[in-house]
């Protein structure tokens, strides 16, 4: 019954249209079966006013059959892609997205549809997308597979580090594409750098340890610090500065690399009193802070100097000395580069410490 009233109503449709009317169905008494079929119905009317149905049926099993194990192998395809733990990218010849699995949304934060279409201009600065078209097109042209690490410039100002592995493979039909995938290697580029930065304060510290051991004097001792913790900063330029008396005036006696050697603290604003009660004054950027204004009157602006590390006589003593670190700006100091000014200040406190100790006794 559910037959007869599907076939008498496609029967009604077909009378009703006034084009052709197509349909593609299984056998309708045998659902279970594989083929398919691609019928047509017609109605006409003759001169007499006698209306007939013309109907056709068209064997499609084998295109069905092709069609859908094409969208198998879609949908396989995606599942295989999705399950990769790691950004996966296809492009054309266009350099446009064709293909992109769930991590690579996340790492991008935008939809699929939205990714699609796509190119690296679209995506990243132009100086690396640049460089990306570049690499594709190498590919493209029947190079070498490109594996390797790369700092990858986000168009939200983020950077990450990836592994980076590029093919490029050629269809049936001739197309090109080149498939990408990314290893994000952030986390462990910075543990990297961080055993090797922590490295490098350690080698510092132990140079001027042993420096002191040996019985260098406070000038050497200084100029030992102010080199080894510029090649610790490099490219950035390191001086020692010692105050003269109980004056605020300061000369500059190691790594004076400008034409500023003397600088007086009294028209500094509250420089000499933040240095006097320890605290380490490190500007990011000048420009941005209008109260830092006296600290480039006194010609710290002349000397580039960007980060004043204080170093005490003794314990609860006042500043004696003070590094500085000049450096272009903007320049957001990073954790390494603040540990490492600190740890060489606090080395020439005891050394200034100890040539005091040794003083008194003569």
């Amino acid at each position: 019954p559910c037959a007869s009233y599907q076939l008498d109503r496609a029967v009604a449709e077909a009378f009703a249209s006034p084009v052709p009317v197509v349909t593609k169905m299984r056998p309708a008494d045998d659902s279970r079966s594989t083929e398919w079929w691609l019928k047509s119905k017609f109605a006409v009317r003759l001169s007499s006013g006698t209306r007939y149905l013309i109907c056709t049926a068209t064997d499609v099993s084998d295109l069905k059959s092709a069609a859908i194990q094409v969208e198998r192998s879609r949908e396989f395809l995606d599942a295989v892609v999705n399950a990769l733990p790691v950004p996966v990218f296809v492009k054309d010849a266009n350099h446009r997205i064709v293909v992109v699995n769930a991590v690579a949304e996340a790492f991008y934060g935008l939809r699929r549809d939205v990714l699609l279409g796509r190119t690296d201009h679209d995506l990243h600065a132009a100086e690396y997308a640049d460089a990306v078209v570049r690499e594709d097109d190498h590919l493209l042209a029947g190079g070498d597979p490109i594996v390797g690490e790369a700092l990858i410039p986000m168009s939200d100002g983020r950077t990450r580090w990836m592994l980076k592995t590029k093919v490029a493979t050629t269809l049936s039909d001739g197309s090109r594409y080149v498939i990408a995938a990314n290893v994000d290697i952030t986390e462990r580029r910075l543990a990297a750098q961080a055993v090797s930065d922590a490295r490098a304060r350690l080698e510092m510290l132990n140079g001027i340890g042993e420096q002191m051991i040996h019985g260098a004097t406070l000038g050497e001792i200084a100029m030992f610090a102010v080199a080894s913790l510029a090649a610790v900063l490099e490219p950035v330029d390191v001086s020692y500065w010692v105050r003269d008396g109980a004056t605020r005036v300061f000369d500059c006696e190691s790594g004076c690399a400008g034409p500023v050697v003397r600088i007086d603290l009294a028209a500094g604003g509250d420089c000499f009193d933040r240095l006097d009660a320890g605290e380490t004054i490190a500007v990011a950027d000048l420009a941005a802070d209008p109260g830092l204004d006296a600290f480039a009157d006194v010609g710290f602006a002349a000397a580039r100097a960007r980060m004043l590390v204080p170093i005490r006589a003794s314990v609860g003593g006042g500043v004696r000395a003070f590094l500085s670190v000049a450096a272009d700006l903007p320049h957001p100091w990073s954790e390494h580069e603040l540990r490492a000014v600190r740890d060489a200040a606090e080395s020439l406190t005891v050394a200034r410490f100890n040539a005091e100790v040794e003083a008194a006794r003569v």
